[in-house]
């Protein structure tokens, strides 16, 4: 008897493949989901972790890195300068070698800025210095004068930098610089004391790594009663040439024409070119005019060797008694002062006038010790003089 085959259609009640529980299937998936979460965990970690390192290194290491290089003491001037005097300012140019240890791995570039000197109370330069902006802007009337820097490139894998630029210091502070100049030049200031700032904020380049803005400041003294005066035997100061030539006039007193030639030794790195004015003052003694002087427009200032240091002048008729008094104090040995005023300024043909100077000029009284002679020299007159002015 043959079988019956019974074909049974698939229904809800009876289908023909298992169906996954919905149990299973979860617990089959939960260990690849959490294997997911944790690879994510890890890697944002990861990624937080290398975000704030670069947010470090960009935001506080590097710019401090910076920072303390560019306010440190590796920058070295050899040369300043003076090209010429003219109306709005002082043309300079300024040389010098930059240095620092820590070698760049990348091209450095420090961006053109303005470097500005402030006058500050004493108090300020242990306190907060302010921002460049407010020195130059919000606290004008202290600002001394600024100069324009045209940047500076620091190759990669170098320790130094030349320095060799030309500009202009410019936004002189005249009424300042009167002041400072007299109380300097003043015989009864001996505690003329004065703190300046110098500040700048220059934009420093990375090569394809960022740009920075950093602050510069550097904070300065001048203390004239810890002024020592320089020694005056580096100078090397002799007279190469001189001449006094008596002058007779019908009916009037004898006076003398005078001329010297000196050459000396610069041991500074302040340079000047002929500035086409001569300089004029005159010399008192005791209350009265005794000497007429002359710088003239030739008049220069080179490092090191200097052969044609002139002066020339004049005494003054009715004083001559008065000077003879003074040569007679200094021939006995005895110290005395003389005045440098009533300074003024003789402009060459087709020179433009410096008004500025001649506001400086106006009012400047140099009071000049005059050590009694102690030996035969030629030149010690002038070396006291020189020294007098120098501190």
């Amino acid at each position: 008897m043959a079988s019956a085959v019974v074909h049974v259609e698939p229904t809800e009640a009876t289908p023909l493949l298992p169906t996954p529980s919905p149990v299973n299937d979860l617990q089959s998936k939960k260990p690849l989901r959490t294997t997911k979460r944790t690879v994510i965990g890890i890697v944002s970690v990861a990624l937080g972790s290398l975000l704030c390192a670069f947010l470090w290194l960009y935001c506080a290491y590097i710019p401090n890195k910076l920072r303390t290089a560019l306010n440190g003491d590796g920058t070295e001037l050899t040369l300043f300068h003076i090209s010429s005097l003219h109306k709005d300012g002082i043309a300079v140019h300024v040389k010098g070698v930059s240095s620092n240890e820590d070698i760049p791995p990348v091209d450095v570039t420090l961006q053109p800025s303005v470097f500005s000197v402030a006058h500050v109370q004493d108090t300020e330069t242990s306190s907060e210095t302010p921002s460049h902006a407010a020195a130059s802007e919000g606290d004008a009337g202290r600002l001394v004068g600024s100069l324009q820097f045209p940047g500076l490139s620091v190759p990669k894998g170098s320790t130094s930098a030349s320095i060799d630029f030309h500009s202009t210091v410019e936004n002189l502070n005249i009424p300042f610089i009167k002041q400072f100049i007299a109380a300097i030049a003043s015989y009864e200031n001996k505690k003329a004391h004065f703190a300046f700032r110098m500040q700048a904020n220059p934009k420093v380049n990375l090569h394809a790594v960022g740009s920075w803005v950093i602050p510069m400041e550097k904070s300065f003294l001048y203390d004239k009663d810890e002024m020592v005066a320089p020694d005056l035997s580096s100078y090397n100061v002799t007279l190469v040439d001189k001449s006094i030539t008596p002058v007779q006039e019908p009916s009037q007193p004898i006076f003398y024409r005078f001329y010297a030639k000196a050459s000396f030794f610069n041991p500074t790195i302040l340079s000047f070119a002929p500035l086409g004015f001569s300089i004029r003052f005159s010399g008192f003694y005791d209350g009265q005019r005794i000497v007429d002087v002359t710088l003239p427009s030739t008049m220069q200032l080179q490092l090191q060797h200097n052969h044609n240091a002139t002066v020339s002048g004049s005494t003054v008729p009715e004083t001559l008694g008065k000077l003879m008094e003074l040569v007679g104090e200094y021939a006995e040995g005895h110290d005395t002062t003389i005045t440098l005023k009533h300074f003024a300024v003789a402009y060459d043909d087709g020179r433009q006038r410096v008004p500025w100077l001649e506001e400086i000029l106006r009012d400047l009284e140099i009071v000049v010790d005059v050590p009694g002679a102690q030996e035969e020299e030629d030149g010690l007159l002038l070396g006291g003089a020189v020294r007098a002015l120098v501190v």
